[in-house]
């Protein structure tokens, strides 16, 4: 199993990133870390687990939030 980011999802990391890193570089970058680790293990073992994207309509792009 791959896990792939949509480029809307990317734009959207980087456009977090960007706007807290105005205020601290280092925060910015421990919360887009954060981020782009989350939905590895999950839908690595389990693909299915995230919610459908009803943006995309597609059942192989799910969503996943944190906690």
């Amino acid at each position: 199993m791959k896990l792939c980011w949509t480029e809307r999802a990317t734009e959207q990391l980087i456009g977090v990133h960007d706007y807290l890193a105005q205020s601290s570089p280092e925060f910015a970058s421990a919360v887009a870390e954060r981020i782009f680790a989350r939905p590895e293990p999950q839908l690595i073992d389990f693909p299915c687990s995230g919610s459908v994207v009803p943006e995309y309509g597609r059942k192989d792009i799910r969503e996943v939030f944190s906690d």
